[in-house]
């Protein structure tokens, strides 16, 4: 189903359960960071922060893992007792998805599992589909998974998944992974050849 606005079927939708926030947080942002911190007001039993591990159609993962895992830890740790920060797996293939959630649920049968992001993964592609349905096992986890959508700044309509809720009491901020690695790599370039 195609909505251009907030869906209103979920407001007041009680958020229990494990919150499964994935990402490659590369790097991290303060919009991470703003997301994170309003998840442990939502009432979770656990909150699991995992970025992935390595991926084809994010070179950048590969050169610096060691450096990346230093920048996750120093500004997405919060000391909370619901809150894990889960960095294994970084220098591996990434492990989709869907396995992630599955294991999630046998670990934590009496748990809902939430998949948190935001609803640029939802923007119609102009095809009918969104990011997550074309990755791998994504039709079934569109309509089999519960997610916890973060509004972005976004342009196109959006697809939204049968199971969600949508944080439509969070200011969106307008800063990327991809845009601040942008500012960071022209920065770097200015200050190599001398201009600042």
């Amino acid at each position: 189903m195609v909505h251009s606005s907030t869906p209103s079927g979920t407001r007041g939708l009680k958020l229990e359960g494990i919150a499964f926030y994935g990402g490659s947080f590369n790097p991290p942002t303060q919009a991470h960071r703003a997301i994170l911190e309003d998840l442990l007001n939502q009432g979770f039993s656990k909150i699991i922060l995992k970025p992935c591990g390595l991926r084809k159609d994010k070179e950048t993962l590969s050169s610096h893992q060691e450096e990346r895992a230093d920048r996750i830890k120093s500004e997405l740790s919060i000391e909370h007792p619901i809150y894990s920060l889960d960095l294994t797996g970084l220098d591996e293939p990434m492990k989709p998805t869907i396995i992630e959630w599955e294991s999630l649920k046998s670990s934590y049968p009496q748990e809902r599992i939430w998949l948190v992001t935001g609803t640029d993964l939802f923007e119609d592609e102009g095809s009918g589909k969104c990011q997550i349905q074309r990755w791998y096992e994504g039709k079934s986890l569109f309509e089999k998974a519960w997610f916890l959508i973060y509004p972005r700044p976004t342009q196109r309509p959006i697809l939204y998944p049968p199971l969600m809720h949508f944080v439509d009491d969070f200011e969106p901020m307008d800063i990327s992974s991809t845009q601040l690695r942008s500012l960071e790599k022209s920065f770097s370039d200015s200050s190599s050849t001398g201009h600042r």
